[in-house]
């Protein structure tokens, strides 16, 4: 839908940054499966928890800001459906290949389409509509079972 857009030069670096994500996410998917099969699901949640604080701890004295009062309710809420996530994603990585669940976890921009609607009245534009229709096809013939094959005829003379 931007096609026509004037973006400016800065978009190019804009795309290879998405793009060095894409191959970066790729990685962790394939390091979550790693740690699934030989971690339960708190183990790897609480890992993972704990290096990602080691890796932003240093930084942290640097750009600390103390959020309001009110808003620890919705950070802690958060906080625990990050560690449910992290839980239920380690719990379908121990049992199932990354190249079965990884085209899933791409609704979540369809997520992320229903939930700007509900809770901020964002405006879907027909092609995000046509592109979630995508992911969920994709999903759909990604995750189905395959079919036995069928036995071959022999013909008898």
């Amino acid at each position: 839908g931007q096609a026509r857009a004037n973006l400016g030069p800065e978009a190019f670096w804009g795309a290879l940054s998405i793009l060095g994500s894409a191959m970066f996410y790729a990685w962790n998917i394939v390091l979550m499966r790693q740690q699934a099969l030989v971690a339960k699901p708190l183990e790897a949640t609480l890992f993972t928890g704990l290096v990602i604080t080691a890796c932003y701890l240093p930084f942290a004295p640097l750009w600390v800001a103390l959020p309001p009062v009110d808003q620890y309710g919705p950070i802690l809420l958060s906080a625990l459906f990050g560690v449910l996530a992290l839980m239920l994603l380690s719990w379908a990585y121990a049992r199932a290949e990354a190249q079965y669940l990884a085209p899933v976890e791409y609704t979540a921009f369809v997520w992320a389409a229903i939930f700007g609607i509900a809770f901020f009245a964002e405006p879907v534009r027909p092609l995000t509509l046509i592109g979630a229709a995508m992911i969920v096809a994709g999903c759909y013939i990604a995750a189905r079972p395959k079919r036995a094959p069928l036995p071959e005829a022999t013909l008898e003379v």
